[in-house]
């Protein structure tokens, strides 16, 4: 499962919900989606694969809020919308998609770095740090 990003920043407001799609692979398998970050309320601790150790020991636990499957959808195998719940301070999100063989995190798979292994600024890419949850006015 891989995240790709698109040529903008993500940005949501404190107190004001936001939709977002977040293009990738392997979205019509989805079992779950989450929003992990302290910016959120309800967040719980999650262990997707605790049952099946060979996962478990590559996917850890994490803690997130699970959206509903009302709050997002898959928009062919490459896209996915999803509704982000109002956030409660300022700071990031980052966006966890789950499905039979494992998770991808949005920002995990933002960065690309030069075959020199070097990361400049210039390779990183606008959802680095996830979503961004800015306070104030929009």
């Amino acid at each position: 499962m891989i995240l790709l990003k698109k040529p903008y920043t993500p940005v949501t407001y404190v107190g004001l919900s936001a939709t977002f799609n977040v293009y990738g692979k392997s979205f019509m398998q989805l079992q779950a989606v989450y929003l992990s970050g302290r910016s959120l309320s309800g967040t719980t601790l999650y262990r997707p694969f605790s049952a099946i150790p060979k996962l478990s020991a590559v996917y850890p636990s994490f803690t997130a809020y699970k959206l509903l499957s009302s709050n997002y959808s898959t928009n062919f195998d490459n896209t996915l919308t999803i509704n982000v719940p109002p956030p409660v301070s300022a700071g990031y999100i980052d966006v966890i998609v789950q499905n039979p063989a494992g998770y991808g995190k949005l920002t995990q798979y933002v960065v690309k770095y030069p075959y020199s292994g070097v990361q400049t600024q210039l390779e990183l890419r606008p959802w680095s740090s996830g979503v961004s949850v800015l306070s104030g006015n929009k």
